[in-house]
Parts: C-alpha cells; sequence; structure tokens
C-alpha cells in the first residue's frame, strides 16, 4: 500500500490540487444550503431527544434529514452511482442500522458473527451499486468527495491522504445519542454482520 510519502509527482501535484478544490466546493456548499435546512441539521440532536417515538422512528428521521441534505450538497460532490469505491473501505454500522436495514429492506443478518475486519467488497454492493441505498448505514450517508473525481476513493489510496470531509454536526452528535439510548454502542462492520447478496 502507498504511503503518503511516496505518491508520485503526479500524484503531488493532483493531490494538492484537489485539496484546493475540495475546500472550495465545501465552501460553495456551506454557502449555498438554505439557512432553514442548516438550523434543521443543527437542531436535530434536539428534535430527536423529545420527540416520542422509537429509537428506529427517530433514525428513519435522522435518515430523511440526510437525504434533504443531501439534495443540496450532492452537486458539489464528484460522486455518482457506478462508482463503489467507497464499498471497499469499512462500513460501521450498529445494533439500530442492523435493524433499519432489516425492517427497510427484509434482508436478515447472519445467524453468526462473521468476522470479515471489513476487507473486501461491502455484501450490499453488485454490479458496482448499492442494493440498499434508500437504507444504508450512517456512515455511508456521509461519506463524500469534493474533489475533481474519485481517484483518492480507491481503497489503495483512500486511507493514505485526506482531502475534506463535511460533517454535519448536529447528525453526527444526533447519532450519537440514537446508539446510546437504543444500547446500540457496539459497532461492528457490515460484512461481520450480512451475507453478499445474490
Amino acid at each position: 500500500m502507498k504511503t503518503s510519502t511516496s505518491l508520485s509527482k503526479k500524484e503531488v501535484a493532483k493531490l494538492k490540487q484537489d485539496r484546493r478544490l475540495a475546500k472550495r466546493q465545501i465552501n460553495r456548499m456551506t454557502k449555498a444550503l438554505p439557512q432553514p435546512l442548516a438550523d434543521k441539521e443543527e437542531r436535530i440532536p434536539e428534535t430527536l431527544k423529545h420527540a416520542e417515538s422509537a429509537p428506529l422512528e427517530k433514525l428513519r428521521h435522522l435518515y430523511a434529514l440526510f437525504d434533504e441534505l443531501s439534495e443540496h450538497t450532492s452537486r458539489f460532490t464528484a460522486c455518482g452511482s457506478g462508482c463503489g469505491d467507497c464499498c471497499r473501505k469499512p462500513v460501521s454500522l450498529s445494533e439500530l442500522e442492523i435493524a433499519y436495514i432489516e425492517a427497510e429492506t427484509g434482508v436478515t443478518r447472519s445467524t453468526t458473527l462473521i468476522v470479515r475486519e471489513g476487507v473486501g467488497d461491502c455484501p450490499f454492493l453488485k454490479d458496482q451499486r448499492c442494493t440498499i441505498y434508500h437504507a444504508r448505514p450512517f456512515v455511508c450517508r456521509r461519506h463524500a468527495t469534493y474533489s475533481s473525481d474519485n481517484y483518492w476513493c480507491h481503497p489503495d489510496r483512500c486511507n493514505e491522504v485526506e482531502i475534506g470531509l463535511v460533517k454535519f454536526s448536529g447528525m453526527e452528535t444526533a447519532m450519537r445519542n440514537l446508539r446510546t439510548i437504543a444500547g446500540a454502542a457496539r459497532i461492528f462492520d457490515i460484512r461481520d454482520v450480512f451475507e453478499p447478496v445474490e
């Protein structure tokens, strides 16, 4: 695996260019985000804290807000259907997210824990597309690249460089809180819980 110190001159130049672009894209995206939506994201931890609904329903509400945010952020990313590079990275999820996937898709978890340690394709990746996109875990929803293309997303490079990711602090806090109230603090890799789709 390459280290950031073993990048070629061409890769070093691309990395510098992509970091600058990502910073600009994130700034543009932040400025273009409608203020009511930004406020809603900031308030989501308190909104969910006071909602009188089950954790799974609260997660559904959180994901709906994430989808709403994605409608505004996606035009600033290099991400697109058919890439699948991020589906080869570790995909962490909690017991709550496992239950959500089961409820939304009808797919059930494996009866035994399969320790694959985040290696290989996500079990829901088929033909370079996510077969549970509507029910994908939190970590998948928050991942996006703001560089010029998906070059740095490749599994051989993605953990070696940092380009710039947007972190919605309200969403992050709300998810941590949900995991706590659901008693779902333990984190799994999706490959350890679900069998590959046929």
